[in-house]
């Protein structure tokens, strides 16, 4: 993707190339420095004035296709050369310097384009320090968190120029050959990639679950959390020993609330029991065995 420096650079390249080349239908080639030019569009120019044209668009066009950076210094030169144009044929009206043949359109169109390249170059594109990538940071740390979809990370914070970008403990165990081994550099590095290839892989994969996670409904989730739990329920009643009934010694009866009493006396079917004390319940029950 082209910065905005390329981007500007190529068009006011294109239109100053164009309008160079259409200068020359106007003027032809004759009285190169001619004060009074021809009219193109209202902008007064002669042949000196169309090459400066031509070659401005060349210099911008030949900056965008070198980089951010060539096409950053370009505009801030252009542009500091068109001000001055600018400002300097707003005094040369009508004058004998006047070898450009300019007119009060054509410092117009200067002191616009001044501006316009001098505001991107100053403005966009500024060199940042450039971070990691996510494979950087698996070599680096050997398993990397997952990332949810949707959320929102902190930035990798990069490297100060001279640091490493690599802990020592995280590198392969790769000794340094002497000079007379036979090192099979190639092996190696297959070997180290594969090493770095398997948590990548596992990052890619949680990657796809947190995704697929996320894509579900609430009601999805709950009803899958759900299933779950009875099925472990299911699973932990099925593996527990059967429950066996034990019967309290007769001695603890005393110990019961009249309650418990009551309903053993019910289990036991022993007549009369809602008319019974607690004593009595005791008594029968210990009659009955129970």
């Amino acid at each position: 993707m082209r910065s905005w420096n390329q981007r500007i650079a190529a068009i006011l390249g294109s239109v100053y190339l164009l309008v160079g080349a259409a200068g020359f239908v106007v003027t032809g080639f004759g009285g190169f420095v001619d004060r009074v030019g021809g009219s193109l569009l209202g902008f007064q120019v002669n042949p000196l004035h169309n090459v400066v044209h031509l070659g401005i668009g060349i210099a911008l066009l030949a900056a965008s296709l070198s980089g951010p950076a060539a096409s950053r210094t370009m505009n801030f030169a252009v542009g500091g050369v068109y001000l001055v144009v600018g400002l300097v044929g707003l005094f040369l009206l009508g004058s004998e310097a006047n070898v450009l043949a300019l007119n009060h359109p054509d410092n117009l169109l200067h002191l616009g384009t001044a501006a316009v390249l001098l505001a991107v170059a100053s403005t966009a594109d500024h060199v940042r320090a450039s971070r990691p990538t996510r494979a950087a940071a698996v070599r680096t740390t050997g398993s990397p968190a997952p990332v949810l979809a949707g959320t929102q990370t902190e930035p990798v914070p990069a490297y100060a120029e001279g640091e490493h970008t690599m802990a020592a403990e995280t590198l392969p165990d790769n000794p340094a050959p002497a000079a007379d081994d036979d090192w099979d550099y190639g092996e190696d590095w297959e070997d180290d990639d594969a090493d770095w290839d398997e948590p990548a892989a596992q990052a890619d994969d949680w990657q796809d679950e947190a995704e697929s996670t996320q894509a579900m409904s609430a009601a999805e989730i709950a009803q899958e959390l759900d299933d779950d739990w009875d099925e472990e329920w299911e699973e932990e009643e099925a593996e527990a020993p059967p429950a066996t009934l034990t019967q309290q010694p007769a001695d603890d009866l005393s110990n019961l609330t009249k309650e418990e009493l009551y309903q053993r006396a019910q289990d036991a079917d022993i007549q009369g029991r809602s008319a019974m004390t607690k004593e009595e319940l005791v008594e029968a029950l210990r009659a009955a065995g129970g």
